[in-house]
Parts: structure tokens; C-alpha cells; sequence
């Protein structure tokens, strides 16, 4: 599931080769490389959090998942929040100024990344738990094809930017039709399951 949940990743790079040119894909590379970086701690946290609470003795898988779920979605928000506003300094900083140019698609990328990262926190859970399989599979799917479709459009007019943006839209469709799918089963309303109703 992994490999194929990386597919926006790797064929968006493809696909911004072929119609923008190698220097657009060198740019999205890099905003690739700082915005995982920047992640990549909240992201494990959630991850190694995720299977010890789906079978948390005594306690309701899908109140505790949640409760682990809006943490992480607060935590990598916010270094998602400090990511874009170090990376027009940051970038040109660690890479060199000929890099400033992947600043945009980063911060493009930035909503899609934390989307991506949820999306996987919730996989956990699935498969943890050996339930959802179908909307699990779906949801992967609609992340590869939103992503893969929206930069063949996107990407001729926009160049990195818009391989960027389109992965985003392809992660936060993914998410929306996983976390459908983890709380209809639970009875939960979309405010429930967001956390506005405790």
C-alpha cells in the first residue's frame, strides 16, 4: 500500500519532466525534499502512536484514533505553518539562491503533505484494526488519480506549481474519502469525527 501511495510522488515528477522540463522537476524536487523534512518528526510520532492505540486495551478504537488523529493533524499544521514561513529564507539558504524558484511549489505542496500524512496515520489504523479495506483501497485511488490527472492538467500552464497543487488536491481528496469511510462505520458525524463535538 505504501508503494503505491507514493505514485503521485514519483509519476507527478514524470509527468512535470516531460511537459515542463528538467529544471522544473529539479525545483519541485527540492521543495519536496525541505517540505518532508519538515514533517518528517510529527509524522513518525503519529505513526508509531497509531497501532498501540488502535488496540489500546479497554478503551474504544475510534474515540482513541481520533484523539490521536486531531493531535497529529494540530502538531504537523503547525509544522506545516513554520515551514512556510522559514522557506523563502530557508531554501535559498540551504540549497543555494539558483533554488529560490522551488519555494512556490513547496508551498503548494505544503497542504498536500499534511494531508498525505494523515491519510497514512489513518492506514495504520485500517490496517491495524483489518477493517475499511474497501474504502482503504478507494481512498488510494482517488489520491493517485486527483493527483496524476490534476498534473497533466495542471502542470503545461504552471510548471512545478501546478504538479505541486495538484498533489495537494489529490491528498486532501484521499483523506476526505478515508476519514468518510472510518466514521460511518463508528456512527460518527463529520463534526464528531473532526472534533468540534466531543
Amino acid at each position: 500500500l505504501e508503494q503505491v501511495g507514493e505514485q503521485p510522488v514519483v509519476r507527478g515528477i514524470l509527468v512535470l519532466t516531460a511537459l515542463a522540463g528538467v529544471a522544473a522537476a529539479g525545483d519541485y524536487r527540492i521543495s519536496l525534499i525541505a517540505g518532508t523534512a519538515f514533517l518528517a518528526l510529527p509524522t513518525a510520532l503519529g505513526n508509531l502512536l497509531f497501532p498501540r492505540v488502535a488496540f489500546a486495551e479497554g478503551r474504544p478504537g475510534a474515540p482513541a484514533v481520533l484523539q490521536v488523529l486531531r493531535r497529529s493533524a494540530l502538531a504537523l499544521g503547525l509544522a506545516a505553518l513554520a515551514c512556510a514561513a522559514l522557506a523563502p529564507w530557508a531554501v535559498p539558504f540551504l540549497f543555494g539562491p539558483q533554488y529560490a524558484a522551488a519555494v512556490p511549489p513547496l508551498l503548494w505542496r505544503l497542504p498536500g503533505i499534511w494531508a498525505y500524512a494523515l491519510h497514512w496515520m489513518l492506514m495504520n489504523d485500517v490496517v491495524a484494526r483489518g477493517r475499511y479495506p474497501l474504502f482503504a483501497c478507494l481512498s488510494l485511488a482517488v489520491l493517485c488519480g486527483i493527483s496524476l490527472a490534476g498534473a497533466w492538467l495542471l502542470t503545461p500552464a504552471w510548471g512545478a506549481v501546478g504538479t505541486a497543487a495538484a498533489f495537494s488536491l489529490g491528498a486532501l481528496a484521499g483523506l476526505a474519502w478515508l476519514a468518510v469511510g472510518h466514521a460511518r462505520p463508528e456512527g460518527l458525524s463529520p463534526p464528531a469525527y473532526c472534533g468540534a463535538v466531543r
